[in-house]
């Protein structure tokens, strides 16, 4: 089975941050937060074993002055999957 998530991403300056899942989760870079993610996914009890979740990461715009808009190609929105491990 695959479930879709989709997650507000951020940069406060310091640290990608998203929220969406029980807590706000933070990473001083996209594969720190990434991890995070996957750690809160595996720890959640709303996703079942063995289930394969696509996370979709939209950048959140309203982060920018609207002048800074032209420039949205400079960030991104992605996509990554994670396998729920079966846990004990």
């Amino acid at each position: 089975m695959s479930t879709q998530l989709e997650l507000t991403l951020s940069h406060d300056g310091y640290s990608w941050i998203t929220d969406g899942l029980k807590n706000k989760l933070c990473g001083k870079d996209l594969h720190r937060l990434e991890d995070n993610i996957i750690n809160a996914i595996n720890s959640d009890p709303r996703f079942t074993n063995n289930e394969s979740i696509d996370v979709t990461l939209l950048f959140d715009m309203n982060n920018f002055p609207r002048w800074l808009h032209q420039y949205q190609s400079h960030y991104f929105n992605y996509t990554f999957t994670v396998n729920k491990r079966k846990m004990d």
